[in-house]
């Protein structure tokens, strides 16, 4: 950075310092810096694929989709030839869901550069996600060519020869991928989904176990062996295992996140809100251990406490549904403001339509509101999605009791009662009945 506040400082509109600085912004993740200074020297270079395409990164590290894809279209055109820009826009189409125009990127440029890794590798993924198995084998197999010793067209040919069924062949090739590369995670994750699948814990539990004598330092490995243990309802190990891994390396928060989740299925609240507290310290943007204290709190009737992490979730991902609904939920049902409940309640139901827990979120809010005509169609939706859930029966009944309809709050209100007489809301879903008498 020296060189380049040299540079400014000499000739404040320097266009090769605010370039140098654009990049250097750019590498320190500080995008909104970085867009501004690519921007400024757009206006006065405006054929600068490389701007162009920098642009587009510092939009992409905004999580602005749409205008990466305009600054990348910006760069092809201004730079055909160039691999990157196409390279960047061809996956981000296949991510997208677009792997035919992903195709149509990466065939022009192979047809420039026939031995391009990169692009051979993204096409045949393009091709997996098409379904096009002839065509994903066949830049699999190129790519083997190319690389004999890289463990990746190995691993990507084993994909497509399991699904074609040639099992035999598939499994030769993850595995001499992991021969390759011991250490190589995906291609023993997909060996062991294979024995997974076919319902065959012990192989899978037995090759796990295999990797680990051959490198004994791999924490994801131990990890893995702590889930299958948990599948044999052997926890012990299970947590054995998973412990191993930590100490091999504390810093990795899934390895955390993986302890956390299986203290919560064990319905070990304390020991899991422990391991999520030290999951947040060590990666305080995942939004799983957030979530997960969120809603441990929520059990205790802490509640303060949980809306404080759900609305850190909600603060590095304003569309994560589940914080948004359940913060709805709670500052509805407890003392907060009821109109920012509704504007959360209703981002979630246009994010995620069709989940019935948004809906039966959003009908109640709207019985709260006082009105039980808005509040019915999302809570019936809900209540005829999960008909054995007392308290949407519950909600559902109090918001026709509201409305005055009362055969069906008598109907909804018995119903919740007869799942479970404890559920919360019991003494007034009973109290209203009494009143229906």
């Amino acid at each position: 950075m020296k060189y380049t506040e040299k540079i400014l400082k000499i000739n404040p509109k320097s266009q090769e310092g605010l370039f140098l600085k654009g990049r250097i912004f750019l590498t320190k993740n500080e995008f909104e810096q970085a867009l501004n200074l690519f921007q400024a020297y757009i206006k006065d270079n405006p054929q600068s694929a490389q701007a162009h395409y920098f642009a587009a990164m510092a939009h992409s590290g905004k999580g602005d989709i749409q205008q990466t894809k305009t600054e990348l279209g910006e760069a092809i055109k201004l730079n055909p030839k160039w691999e990157q820009p196409r390279l960047v826009m061809a996956n981000i189409n296949l991510q997208g869901g677009n792997a035919s125009e992903a195709v149509n990127q990466l065939n022009i440029i192979l047809q420039n550069n026939p031995s391009s890794i990169q692009a051979r590798l993204l096409l045949g993924d393009s091709y997996l996600a098409q379904k096009n198995m002839v065509g994903a084998a066949r830049e699999y197999n190129t790519l083997i060519k190319y690389l004999p010793n890289n463990p990746i067209g190995y691993i990507q040919s084993g994909k497509v020869l399991l699904y074609q069924k040639q099992e035999d062949e598939g499994l030769a090739m993850l595995e001499k991928a992991l021969s390759l590369q011991p250490n190589n995670v995906n291609a023993l994750q997909l060996i062991t989904a294979f024995h997974l699948s076919k319902k065959d814990t012990d192989k899978a539990l037995e090759r796990v176990q295999r990797q680990i004598q051959a490198v004994p330092q791999n924490p994801v490995f131990y990890g893995m062996l702590g889930s299958l243990y948990e599948m044999k309802k052997d926890v012990a190990a299970a947590e054995t295992n998973m412990k191993k891994a930590i100490e091999l390396n504390p810093n990795l928060p899934a390895l955390q996140i993986l302890l956390g989740d299986f203290y919560m299925r064990q319905h070990l609240a304390d020991k899991a809100k422990k391991q999520y507290l030290v999951s947040v310290e060590k990666a305080p943007n995942a939004l799983q251990p957030l979530m997960a204290l969120g809603l441990i709190y929520e059990r205790e009737n802490n509640y303060k406490q949980a809306q404080e992490y759900y609305e850190k979730a909600l603060k590095i991902n304003p569309d994560f549904v589940p914080a948004a609904n359940n913060l709805a939920f709670l500052y509805a049902q407890h003392g907060g403001n009821i109109d920012v409940a509704l504007n959360l309640a209703q981002k979630a139901k246009e994010k995620m339509p069709e989940d019935p827990n948004v809906s039966d979120t959003l009908g109640w809010i709207y019985y709260k509101k006082n009105v039980p005509g808005t509040a019915i169609p999302y809570l019936k939706e809900a209540s005829e999605k999960m008909p054995n859930q007392p308290v949407v029966r519950y909600h559902l009944g109090m918001a026709y009791y509201k409305n005055g309809n009362r055969e069906l709050a008598k109907q909804e209100l018995s119903a919740a009662l007869n799942i479970n007489p404890g559920f919360p809301g019991a003494d007034e879903a009973r109290a209203t009945l009494d009143q229906l008498k």
